[in-house]
């Protein structure tokens, strides 16, 4: 039989690999439901606000089951139900676009209703195995302390370890495990983090091999469910629900074409990418889950990008395009000026564009992987022309690409008496002193 130390430091021990998986399982679902209802601050907080809800409620169940069974066995069940939840959260991901087009269409025009059903395609995903993850700190808690006088010592330890784990797993989730593994493969290995952690806390209280064995069973059906089911390839998400009168009639539903027109496909710390080769040759691109302008009413746009501030200069030498996209503006710019740079703050667009876009793209264009506020502020080089395209006002991330600050920065860097272009509207500004 173990004694209370070793028991304390088997729990305090899961509680690290509990936190990590914690955040891990955030991470991804933050990312996975951000390429369907978006990543505005809206959406941003809804995810947070559901998963924090999740912590909350559990929070008071585990202290309520502590109090009445063995919390080491609480515990451990707790984790294992977090494993099960994880694993099941992926086909309900793969339904998500579906159910948000169809909410889309129904409830937009009512904003209370549309964003409390938000919240519940949220918790569809999130809310069980948050309940569990916030049960677990109270019975570690009460799994760890013996005497009055140690609660404060042991609540700072156990906090300490388990938000030392959430440091390690947002970190190794976002830089490591998403870039390396996806979504799917992301989301399997903290699911089974929590159900080893689980069975060793169910052998710790003495409960038995059976009960673990048996559960241990069903988390592996759920996750041979789970890893059967396939994404389907849609571009349909909060960008582009409005295009269509019904699920039927959205023109980016999922569709064998689709399927066979993917050539390219990367998760990374800056975002997913996917492109496409459309039937009349164009790469259409999909990044963080925004389309980025290739359909053919778009790419006419693209081009004004470049063309409107180079052609109100009298002779451009050297310009200066930030973000890439499908690459239709600096093919636009590099033919008019003898020197063009191109600042992109996400590497797998310029691998997709470098491989899969049109020959030569890039040949003769001086690309920096960079993002752009911070080239500008950062880099003392001057420019005739600086084009700007950072797609969808509406992101947080793009955000300060649209203040007036950022113009003030852009215009710094302009050679005296020449204008900038930047996309949503077209503008073509003077210098600002």
């Amino acid at each position: 039989m173990l004694d209370k130390r070793k028991i304390s430091a088997i729990v305090l021990v899961s509680s690290f690999f509990s936190g990590a998986a914690a955040l891990i399982y955030e991470v991804v679902w933050s990312r996975a439901m951000s390429l369907v209802l978006g990543s505005t601050v809206y959406a941003l907080s809804t995810m947070l606000a559901t998963f924090m809800a999740g912590l909350a409620v559990g929070g008071f169940i585990g202290g309520r089951l502590g109090d009445r069974m063995d919390p080491v066995k609480a515990l451990g069940l707790c984790e294992i139900g977090i494993g099960i939840g994880g694993v099941a959260s992926i086909p309900i991901i793969h339904a998500l676009p579906e159910l948000y087009a169809r909410m889309y269409q129904s409830l937009h025009l009512n904003p209370p209703l549309f964003f409390t059903v938000q919240i519940a395609l949220c918790a569809l995903v999130m809310f069980w195995p948050a309940l569990l993850m916030g049960a677990t700190f109270p019975l570690v808690i009460k799994s760890i302390t013996g005497e009055l006088s140690q609660v404060g010592r042991k609540i700072g330890i156990a906090y300490g370890t388990n938000t030392l784990g959430a440091v390690f797993g947002s970190l190794s989730a976002g830089f490591f495990l998403i870039p390396t593994l996806g979504i799917k493969g992301a989301t399997f290995l903290p699911a089974g983090i929590n159900v080893i952690l689980g069975i060793v806390l169910l052998v710790t209280a003495r409960s038995g091999l059976r009960p673990a064995i048996g559960i241990f069973t069903l988390f592996l059906a759920v996750a041979a469910w789970s890893a059967e089911t396939k994404e389907r390839t849609t571009l349909v998400n909060f960008y582009t629900a409005n295009r269509g009168s019904s699920w039927a009639k959205l023109p980016l539903v999922q569709s064998p074409f689709l399927e066979s027109a993917r050539v390219f496909y990367e998760e990374n710390a800056s975002g997913s990418v996917r492109a496409f080769r459309m039937p009349d040759g164009n790469l259409m691109l999909q990044v963080g889950g925004k389309i980025e302008g290739t359909l053919q009413p778009d790419i006419a746009n693209t081009r004004l990008l470049a063309y409107l501030p180079l052609a109100a200069h009298t002779e451009p030498h050297k310009a200066l395009i930030i973000g890439l996209g499908a690459g239709i503006t600096v093919a636009a710019a590099k033919g008019h000026v003898p020197v063009t740079d191109l600042v992109e703050i996400n590497p797998a667009v310029v691998r997709a564009v470098a491989h899969h876009g049109k020959k030569g793209l890039l040949d003769g264009v001086n690309v920096i992987v960079n993002d752009a506020r911070q080239f500008l502020t950062m880099n003392d080089v001057r420019y005739d022309v600086i084009s700007s395209e950072p797609s969808y006002p509406t992101e947080s991330e793009v955000a300060s690409l649209f203040s007036s600050e950022y113009y003030r920065i852009a215009a710094g860097r302009l050679n005296e008496g020449e204008c900038t272009a930047s996309g949503f509207p077209i503008t073509c500004l003077p210098m600002m002193m």
